[in-house]
Order: C-alpha cells, then sequence, then structure tokens
C-alpha cells in the first residue's frame, strides 16, 4: 500500500470532477455526491479475477481504496470505500454499510450518505449491474424503506477519523431522494467516463490542485 498513490489519485480525480472545496448548500453537496458516483460507477474496470485484501481493519481500507482509486475491479468494497473515501476528503458525512442480501444472503458493501439534514443510501454496484441505456440514477439517494427491503445493514463504519463502528443514524429518511431532482441533476453532469492506465492520469489538465480540506 502505497498512501501516495491514494493522494496523488484523489487529488487528481476530484481536480478532473472540478470538485475544488467542501459544498456549502443541500444543492452542491447532492450535485458534488453524484459526480463522484458516477465517475465510480463510469469508470469501473470489471475484473472477475480481483483477489479481495485478507488484511484487517484500516490495513484493508488502505489496500482496497489503493486499489480502487487506481484501476477499480467493480466489487463492491471497492465501489463503496473509493465512494467514501472521496466524500470524507470535501467533507461530506457519510458511512460504509455493511449489509447482507435479503434474497441470497450474501455479504455486500454500500454507502450511506448525508444530504441536507437527512442519510441516503448509495449503491454503485447495484447500480453498474442496471440497463447501461438507461440514464437514471436508478441507485443514488434511495430511501430506507426500499433498500433495507434489498439488503439488511449489519453495521456502520466512520471512516473519516480511523475506522470505527457506530450506530445506525436516527435520521437515515424512510423515502428516496425525489427522483426528479437525482435525474436532472444527472443530467445535467456530463459523462465523467475515463479508461484509466492503472497510474495516474494527467489529463484533462487541472489548473490548480483542489482544496481537498
Amino acid at each position: 500500500m502505497d498512501k501516495k498513490i491514494i493522494n496523488d489519485n484523489t487529488k487528481e480525480i476530484l481536480g478532473f470532477l472540478g470538485i475544488r472545496r467542501k459544498p456549502r448548500t443541500e444543492e452542491e453537496q447532492l450535485m458534488d455526491e453524484i459526480k463522484i458516483f458516477k465517475y465510480i460507477v463510469e469508470n469501473i474496470n470489471s475484473n472477475p479475477n480481483y483477489i479481495q485484501s485478507h488484511s484487517k481493519g484500516e490495513e484493508f481500507y488502505l489496500e482496497t481504496l489503493q486499489t480502487a482509486l487506481t484501476d477499480n475491479p467493480g466489487f463492491p468494497d471497492t465501489n463503496s470505500i473509493a465512494f467514501n473515501h472521496l466524500l470524507n476528503v470535501i467533507g461530506i458525512k457519510n458511512y460504509l454499510v455493511k449489509c447482507r442480501s435479503t434474497n441470497s444472503g450474501s455479504d455486500h458493501m454500500a454507502n450511506l450518505v448525508e444530504i441536507g439534514s437527512d442519510f441516503y443510501y448509495f449503491d454503485a454496484s447495484i447500480e453498474k449491474m442496471k440497463d447501461s441505456d438507461q440514464k437514471e440514477l436508478l441507485c443514488a439517494a434511495i430511501g430506507r424503506d426500499y433498500y433495507e427491503g434489498l439488503y439488511v445493514p449489519l453495521a456502520f463504519l466512520d471512516t473519516s477519523a480511523g475506522l470505527t463502528q457506530v450506530d445506525k443514524p436516527l435520521n437515515v429518511s424512510e423515502n428516496s431522494k425525489s427522483r426528479a431532482l437525482v435525474e436532472f441533476i444527472s443530467r445535467n453532469i456530463p459523462s465523467v467516463i475515463r479508461k484509466r492506465s492503472g497510474k495516474v492520469v494527467s489529463e484533462p489538465p487541472i489548473n490548480e490542485e483542489p482544496e481537498i480540506m
């Protein structure tokens, strides 16, 4: 694990997306969340041979993060950890969620993200599995009633300062965020698809360093 690679890729991704400071309003917050979410979904380089790190705790998190930011194989852990980290850097409160499918019983990982005064589920892994011709983001800003019918949350992890298991927030929205608003934002954010080669890419050029903290 190389922290310089993590830091360089973090700055490069946020600069590419034009995210340079902590969002000030709820609309800016949602816009930045959707930009990062779309980036992760569109930059998955599916790799069925991906081998999950056997490390534990913070070492597992950092090793998985480096993989996710360099050449994301598109697994629930890499998708969720990348989204979690990039949101942490710009100061948006969020949690990693370890959960279990109500259908298959398989383990899964997603994100619980703050928008305004409430939290919503985001799941880049199931977003990627839907019809590629479908432009709406169906797996962003999902309410508790719908998402927890698909996945039972088992643990909430706060990674903003270490790796700490916390209680489920009380203010998880029952209902999904207005689909109209999410679709409006997703349509108005240009596609950020970019093929990455496993190393930091300098194009498109970044004119200034993002203010990541």
